[in-house]
């Protein structure tokens, strides 16, 4: 699996748009077959290698934007870091944030 980047799942009509709040998913790709899913995330994922998928700048090809487009993923960017950090870190991560 492959993975392409993180989405807010919203209990709305488009699951899976970009605005703030919901739970935080992880879109990846099946590099066998190239289908699309998104995941919750695991207690035992690495939050950081998670924040990490919103600053690598990937450019992927027409099919994988119009599956993305299709299924109504809006993968997020670096401008959503901070509601990112608050699903992953809780409220506390302002004062870690601050630290570094």
């Amino acid at each position: 699996m492959q993975p392409l980047g993180l989405a807010f799942k919203h209990l709305r009509w488009h699951a899976y748009g970009a605005q703030p709040g919901g739970e935080l998913m992880l879109v990846h790709r099946c590099l066998s077959c190239g289908h699309i899913s998104c995941n919750r995330i695991a207690g035992d994922d690495n939050p950081y290698l998670l924040v990490t998928l919103l600053d690598e700048k990937v450019q992927f090809d027409s099919t994988v934007m119009n599956t993305l487009d299709d299924m109504r993923i809006q993968l997020l960017t670096c401008a959503d870091r901070q509601a990112v950090m608050l699903c992953l870190f809780g409220v506390q991560y302002r004062q870690y944030d601050d630290a570094a």
